[in-house]
């Protein structure tokens, strides 16, 4: 049960993401661990979201099961807490797994089904656009997917909203206006290498074609860089491989009167709304 922190290896602990100050406080019953079958997660109390999700891939033993399943509220979260059924009706939002449930099917084919309807619990869901859920988002899951069977077979994955003040309120909650999700392997020299991204789903959520031409590494970012956005520490104590993206971010921020820390997270409903 739960995400396992020894996954890369007995001699690679990669730890669960430990809160800070402002998470611990915003986080249901002091940031308590709610386990399932290959993955594991916190819960915001307010916003009745996960703070985060952590959850391990096999790409070895991945198997294949039908879905089967329908959501349901989480029995080891009081309901009250959980973003119900009636965020989600009759309008564009998708309950968005935060834990993908293609990716914990593996292991024997009974734990592969205990963990598909695993996934399918109000805790594990988040409100993401349709347009952004069935596009930008999947094409980021599916990479990693590619990367756990045909690379590294063995990664560890964390996932999480991007909490804002001015997210737009929507039937008693908040929609995030991103996503993060980070990805971690084993390098070559035996280091945990980190892939890090952010998507903000307003910027996706106007066509459902965009990741025919979405390049994913224009959405990462270093790991102290998310940490700092989400309150959340991602890598206390490992020891990480050279990041090749923190180059490229200092070369952006070296630009002239550019202060990528300060930019806005527009909500785009029109044309007008574009900034080109």
């Amino acid at each position: 049960m739960g995400y396992d922190p020894y996954f890369l290896g007995e001699d690679l602990k990669v730890p669960l993401p430990t809160l800070g100050r402002t998470a611990q406080a915003e986080a249901w019953d002091h940031g308590r661990l709610v386990e399932h079958p290959h993955f594991s997660l916190a819960m915001h109390a307010q916003r009745r979201m996960a703070l985060f999700t952590a959850h391990n891939i096999d790409g070895a033993q991945l198997v294949s099961v039908s879905s089967g399943s329908s959501w349901r509220y989480d029995d080891a979260v009081p309901e009250e807490l959980q973003a119900g059924p009636e965020v989600y009706a009759d309008n564009p939002w998708d309950r968005g797994h935060l834990v993908r449930r293609a990716a914990v099917l593996w292991g024997s084919v009974a734990e592969a089904r205990e963990a598909n309807r695993a996934t399918y619990v109000y805790t594990n869901a988040a409100p993401q656009h349709q347009n952004f859920n069935r596009d930008e988002w999947v094409h980021l899951e599916d990479w990693v997917l590619d990367l756990a069977e045909d690379d590294c077979y063995r990664v560890a994955v964390f996932t999480g909203p991007v909490f804002r003040d001015d997210d737009v309120a929507y039937r008693g909650i908040r929609i995030p206006g991103g996503y993060w999700k980070v990805v971690v392997r084993r390098a070559p020299e035996g280091q945990a290498a980190y892939s890090c991204f952010l998507m903000k789903q307003s910027e996706f959520w106007q066509d459902l074609r965009g990741r025919r031409l979405l390049d994913l590494t224009v959405y990462q970012l270093p790991v102290a860089e998310l940490e700092a956005l989400v309150g959340l520490s991602l890598a206390e104590g490992v020891p990480v491989a050279a990041e090749p993206v923190r180059a490229a971010m200092a070369e952006v921020q070296a630009l002239p009167g550019l202060d990528v820390t300060a930019a806005p997270w527009p909500i785009v409903r029109g044309r007008r709304d574009l900034v080109l």
